[in-house]
């Protein structure tokens, strides 16, 4: 786990430099209850007092700082505040059966209590986790951090083997990490950064770059992928695909999307739009073959040992948004030729999916696979020939019969 939050935490540094002094709002309900803890007030029923503040201070607010740490970015941040945040509600509702009796009051250490125990242990591993994490980020905050951990460790220590002496030590080190806390809230936090003013200057220089460059890429209409494919990473990405059967099972994948697309949502609309008597029984039979088709793909990913699995069809989207876009503009008289021949394009973009699937099936030597693909393209063909008979009769038909204003 640290080890997946440290290289997230490296990412994040990245993007926006060191970590944001305001990110860790630990201190409140630390210093309290820590205080408590370590003897400094109150007796036993102290903390009957303290849990609405817990629940508030260190529980919700905890949760709304992971969330804004989220949208910033901040793996470690969201991670602590996401753990502590719910540790806090859990404490305050702990605390809030035992002030109604439901749970009996046992003070901390006075008595073993493995459940408690294990509750702390449990909190301490993902502190230290997180502490380990924030190396990437910040001294401060991974001090912060690491006395959480610790001090949590300690108060397991304490309820584990009934002492009250491991569980003052745990609230005095909760104290200290409390104060740290404060101290990371302030503007000095970013002076224990590893980053010096160079690093600062560098960093700023490569954030500035990555901006230009996100810029230029959303302009060219890839930004969104290569972001994604984190293509502006120094790294060279690893090929995904080393084998002609990983890219026959691809092009399979995104065979079986277009053809659940199609039988699902575009030919049904196409037919219910359909005024024209043959094109819509045209485009009935062509629907019955599709939903043969669907099952004609998955035969395929079982003649490979695979499990059928959809992948993108961005062609597919392309085309029926642009059909749909200038079926808006057009007079009824002119939608079924409009719509025909839209349905050819589609037939086109099949066609040579199928060939190019049958090409790495014959490659492979998966002859049955082949097998299969043939006889769905002969029907794309066959009804690829019949949607251009009928685009033509009614483009004709059109011209003869102009529309109304």
């Amino acid at each position: 786990m640290g080890g997946r939050l440290r290289a997230a935490a490296g990412r994040a540094a990245a993007d926006r430099g060191a970590v944001d002094p305001r990110a860790l709002r630990v201190r409140r309900a630390t210093f309290a209850v820590a205080a408590h803890l370590a003897g400094w007030y109150g007796n036993p029923k102290s903390t009957g007092e303290l849990w609405p503040f817990a629940l508030a201070f260190g529980g919700v607010a905890q949760l709304l700082a992971g969330m804004w740490a989220y949208r910033a970015r901040d793996a470690v941040a969201t991670a602590m505040h996401g753990a502590w945040g719910a540790f806090w509600i859990a404490f305050g509702i702990h605390e809030l059966l035992v002030q109604t009796g439901k749970i009996p009051l046992v003070p901390a250490g006075e008595k073993v209590n493995g459940a408690m125990a294990m509750w702390f242990f449990t909190l301490a591993a993902i502190t230290a986790a997180g502490a380990l994490a924030a190396t990437a980020e910040n001294l401060a905050l991974t001090a912060v951090l690491g006395t959480l951990a610790a001090g949590s460790l300690f108060l397991a220590i304490g309820h584990g083997v009934g002492s009250t002496g491991w569980v003052k030590l745990s609230g005095w080190v909760l104290v200290v990490s409390a104060v740290l806390a404060y101290y990371l809230d302030g503007d000095d936090a970013r002076g224990l950064s590893r980053q010096g003013p160079a690093a600062t200057r560098e960093a700023e220089e490569g954030r500035e770059q990555a901006r230009v460059a996100t810029g230029q890429a959303d302009r060219a209409g890839v930004g969104r992928a290569w972001r994604e494919a984190g293509a502006m990473s120094e790294t060279p990405q690893p090929p995904r695909i080393e084998s002609v059967r990983e890219l026959l099972l691809k092009q399979l994948g995104k065979l079986l999307t277009v053809e659940e697309i199609l039988a699902r949502s575009v030919l049904p609309k196409l037919k219910q739009e359909a005024q024209d008597d043959e094109l819509k029984q045209a485009i009935d039979e062509h629907l019955q073959q599709t939903q043969q088709h669907v099952e004609q793909v998955q035969a395929a990913f079982a003649e490979l040992g695979a499990e059928p699995a959809g992948q993108e069809a961005e062609g597919l989207e392309g085309l029926k948004q642009e059909r749909e876009s200038v079926v808006a503009e057009l007079a009824p008289a002119f939608r079924d030729g409009f719509n025909a021949s839209a349905a050819m394009g589609t037939e086109h973009y099949e066609i040579a999916a199928y060939e190019a699937a049958i090409r790495l099936a014959d490659a492979l030597g998966a002859a049955e696979v082949g097998a299969l693909l043939r006889a769905t393209l002969e029907q794309e063909v066959q009804a690829l020939e019949k949607l251009g008979t009928h685009a033509t009769r009614l483009a004709e038909q059109g011209v003869k019969e102009p529309a109304v204003p």
